[in-house]
């Protein structure tokens, strides 16, 4: 991984404005690891590429995961702090190689591949709310034989399905990470999902401004150009603000 500088963080900041989620994750990433194609990031399975933006983040901001969350009964605002170390749960290649998977169920012979950013992104609303799971998982049948002969996966029976994305979840961990909460008030629990991605850019998103407060401060005060004050270290800008703030 690359290390990024504040000028080329900003710039990404500055020109993935207005694009989604994903798009600017993938584009982060595509920075970070060196990568030309966003294509071949966006072939990166799920937890692949949560992996890597969960490495990207502690190299950005540390270990240190400050959380919050409202009680689903009592409504109680709660927060906590977290070590992102325990939310590795898989590895990841250095290449880029798509793998490929076999499931044996029943009479079913299945080679399949895992989700990934690409499919995300075909994915419609009328998908997600129509028994939405099969039409998600079918990109990712590479084939189906039965007995031996070709078969249309559009007839694999249900428990095959659910075989097929139990496996997947399990091949794909760090995909579906939750981390389970108790409210010190009412003391009900309940699971909430981790998004590295929004918790990243979120971030990110507080530190661009901070950075761009600090570069108005020192250009206006001793008219220095953005690219001279962006290129200097944290350590020296936060000095020069305290001498501008005495």
């Amino acid at each position: 991984m690359k290390p990024l500088a504040t000028h080329e963080l900003l710039e990404l900041w500055d020109t993935t404005s207005g694009k989604s989620m994903l798009e600017k994750s993938l584009r982060l990433l595509c920075n970070a690891y060196c990568i030309d194609n966003i294509g071949d990031v966006a072939r990166l399975s799920i937890g692949e590429r949560d992996a890597r933006l969960l490495e990207v983040r502690e190299w950005l901001f540390g270990k240190t995961l400050r959380n919050k969350a409202s009680c689903q009964k009592c409504s109680e605002t709660i927060e906590w702090e977290s070590d992102s170390s325990t939310l590795h749960l898989q590895d990841f290649a250095q290449n880029l190689s798509m793998k490929k998977l076999e499931l044996v169920k029943e009479s079913y012979y299945i080679k399949f591949r895992l989700l990934n950013s690409a499919d995300l992104l075909k994915v419609t609303s009328s998908d997600i709310h129509e028994n939405s799971y099969k039409k998600v998982i079918s990109k990712c049948i590479l084939s189906v034989t039965k007995d031996n002969e070709e078969y249309n996966a559009n007839n694999l029976p249900e428990s095959v399905w659910e075989a097929l994305n139990d496996r997947m979840s399990e091949e794909d961990p760090q995909a579906d990470i939750r981390m389970q909460l108790v409210c010190p008030n009412c003391n009900h629990s309940w699971e909430m999902y981790f998004d590295i991605a929004s918790y990243l850019w979120s971030e990110i998103n507080v530190w661009a401004k901070k950075i761009l407060e600090e570069v108005y401060l020192l250009a206006r005060f001793f008219s220095w150009s953005e690219k001279d004050i962006l290129n200097m270290s944290p350590y020296r800008r936060r000095l020069y603000i305290e001498m501008i703030q005495k």
